[in-house]
């Protein structure tokens, strides 16, 4: 089954012929995957910037400006830094200011170094090992 993200590429990379042949670019798709080509694989069907670890966001029913912990495209959910630990619903939050890379990266590396059991911990955690960055 496709990811909202895979199905986001490939919206990204499908096109329509004059005589009406749908065509999915494969290296198009790749790209806007692995975050390539100027920066389009971390933006949404719309061109919108996606939320990221460590990203600044507004959330709209509380009015309140949260540091994300996690966003999570799957299912809707954005976890926030601080106590309690708590979520939301991506839609409901606003990308106010996005970190670089390498910021995002230390947020991961701080929420996996935490002494508590929580979900941004494991969260964290899997996400660092997905990239290789973390061994169990």
């Amino acid at each position: 089954m496709e990811t909202e993200i895979e199905r986001r590429a490939t919206a990204y990379a499908t096109t329509t012929t004059e005589e009406g042949f749908v065509h999915v670019d494969a290296e198009k798709k790749a790209a806007y995957l692995a975050g390539h080509e100027d920066g389009i694989g971390d933006r949404d069907a719309h061109g919108r910037k996606l939320i990221k670890t460590g990203d600044t966001v507004f959330h709209k029913p509380s009015g309140e400006i949260w540091t994300v912990a996690y966003a999570n495209y799957d299912n809707n959910d954005l976890a926030w830094c601080g106590w309690p630990e708590g979520w939301a619903r991506i839609s409901d939050c606003e990308l106010r200011e996005s970190c670089s890379d390498e910021e995002s990266l230390e947020h991961l590396r701080k929420l996996a170094d935490m002494d508590t059991a929580d979900m941004r911990r494991s969260w964290a955690r899997t996400e660092l090992m997905k990239r290789g960055l973390l061994t169990q």
